[in-house]
């Protein structure tokens, strides 16, 4: 389903029926309904619209999906593709590959600010703040951004929802404005978890928040922003899964059929960047500025070039693959290792059929699980979801008489499926790795306008402005700030040419670019 900008995904499983019925309790036809529905003031709900449109009788009773079958949610002003899965069976099949970070999806921003020119990960804990979803923000869990990081490290506050998020992101292109000079980057980013706003307060706290964001920017930076962009600038431009329970007649597509979606930027962020900005430079030469770069996945490319494998290497994997009837959906991921972690693979690998295979599908929730290597029991006992606040009570021995829930299908039979799910955990840790290394060669810093050659004089006062700044209980002083300090007006900044005995030192500010 698409889920236009401004449409909300809010509210529960026990209000969308209820509303829902309300509208067609006052409504003589669909159409009407849906008319209805669109008149009103207050943002429209993607839930009640495809209760609406789709009814509600397709839903299994004896087995229901939880949350009408959605997937997941999007923001209010983000518009992109929302799954919806139709039995209990499709819905657990696909919240199993969001665990295990299979179901990838990307998303395209417009940030503010030059961000620098490399390809980063970003692993950071965030509390939120505010129980409405209209109001609620979220925030950096640190000492020095949440003011009530001392209340939740004390147990004051117990009940507080503190998540962690990790996040891929790569500037695609530089963007200008003439109006008033101001850059901005156009970022691709992939997420793994999925908690509220993770994009926006991924930017936001490395210093590159998404334009028009008026959550998360100052008011007077937002009201500027919507002045030309008139919403957010974040799009899901990508979302890429595996089908394991489509009804095909081809007996190869009933194992599995891998889906990969695309949402382009819509016609009004397309013309933003065409017409009200201009390109400075584009950073990565393959990609579509409108879709996203080449490979879907962020680090794929700098595996790719940092562990090259020859003709021979990879003809004696695929036919170890072939002959386990693994398909090249699992064999190219496989590849993108490096040959340490591969060949441990090929020898150890048990298929599923093989009575020495430790991984099992749960007969309670259908969750995927193999040893983790920590406990004895870790492969006995489900790690998976059973309902909010519930453990699953499943284990791998069961007894012959047990009952398996309606639908239940045990999709790590499929040799494809049952590869991916085993490394697909190496293969997220090797891009974790990857992106802290050089990138390839088009991956450039931009080029730094340079200022005035820093002269004895400018050092003096500089050094003496410091020092005040210091004993004011400040930990330095930015650039912009310096014009304001009597004999330096008229010094064009960035400094140059610092002497090798200052004891001024000039860094750029974490997580804030090239400019900072």
């Amino acid at each position: 389903l698409y889920k236009p900008p401004l449409w909300q995904m809010g509210g529960s499983a026990q209000s969308w029926p209820r509303n829902v019925e309300k509208l067609v309790n006052e409504s003589s036809s669909l159409q009407g309904a849906q008319n209805a529905m669109l008149k009103t003031d207050k943002a429209e709900s993607v839930q009640e619209w495809h209760g609406l449109t789709q009814g509600m009788l397709w839903m299994d009773l004896d087995k229901e999906v939880t949350g009408w079958g959605f997937l997941q949610r999007l923001d209010l002003e983000t518009d992109g593709p929302v799954i919806i899965a139709k039995s209990w069976r499709a819905q657990r099949c696909l919240q199993a590959q969001m665990k295990e970070h299979i179901f990838t999806k990307g998303y395209l921003c417009l940030v503010h600010g030059r961000l620098e020119n490399r390809t980063q990960f970003v692993k950071a804990k965030f509390g939120e703040l505010g129980s409405e979803a209209s109001t609620q923000v979220m925030l950096k869990h640190d000492n020095e951004n949440d003011p009530f990081f001392d209340w939740v490290q004390s147990g004051r506050w117990r009940g507080r929802q503190v998540r962690w998020a990790e996040t891929f992101f790569k500037p695609l292109a530089y963007f200008g404005r003439k109006e008033d000079n101001s850059e901005y980057s156009l970022v691709y980013v992939n997420i793994l978890t999925g908690i509220t706003h993770q994009v926006r307060i991924t930017m936001q706290s490395v210093g590159h928040p998404v334009v028009s964001d008026d959550r998360y920017l100052p008011k007077d930076q937002a009201l500027a922003d919507l002045k030309w962009c008139p919403r957010n600038f974040l799009v899901e431009v990508r979302s890429d899964f595996f089908d394991m329970c489509g009804p095909y007649k081809d007996e190869q597509r009933r194992r599995f059929t891998r889906i990969s979606l695309e949402n382009p930027l819509p016609k009004l962020f397309q013309n933003i960047l065409e017409n009200k900005l201009t390109l400075i430079e584009k950073l990565d030469p393959l990609a579509d500025l409108n879709v996203g770069p080449q490979y879907w996945a962020i680090g794929d490319e700098q595996l790719m070039s940092a562990h090259p494998k020859d003709s021979e290497y990879r003809r004696k994997v695929m036919r170890w693959g072939q002959r386990r009837g693994i398909h090249l959906d699992a064999l190219d991921r496989l590849l993108l290792l490096p040959k340490e972690d591969i060949d441990p693979i090929l020898t150890n690998y048990k298929a599923p059929s093989d009575k020495g295979d430790a991984t099992w599908v749960c007969p309670e929730c259908m969750s995927f699980n193999q040893p983790d290597g920590k406990k004895e029991i870790s492969g006995l006992i489900c790690q998976g979801y059973f309902g909010v606040g519930k453990e699953c009570p499943g284990t791998k021995l069961v007894d012959e008489d047990t009952v398996l829930p309606k639908g239940w299908l045990n999709y790590g039979a499929d040799p494809t499926i049952h590869l991916l799910f085993q490394m697909n955990g190496k293969w997220l840790e090797a891009r974790r790795k990857i992106v802290k290394f050089s990138r390839p060669s088009w991956e450039k810093p931009p080029t730094e306008a340079m200022g005035s050659s820093a002269t004895p004089d400018m050092m003096y006062v500089l050094e003496a402005a410091l020092v005040l700044n210091a004993k004011a209980g400040g930990s330095g002083m930015r650039e912009d700030d310096l014009k304001s300090v009597p004999g330096l007006e008229d010094v064009k900044m960035p400094l140059a040419d610092f002497p090798e005995n200052t004891n001024v030192r000039r860094v750029r500010l974490p997580g804030c670019g090239t400019f900072s």
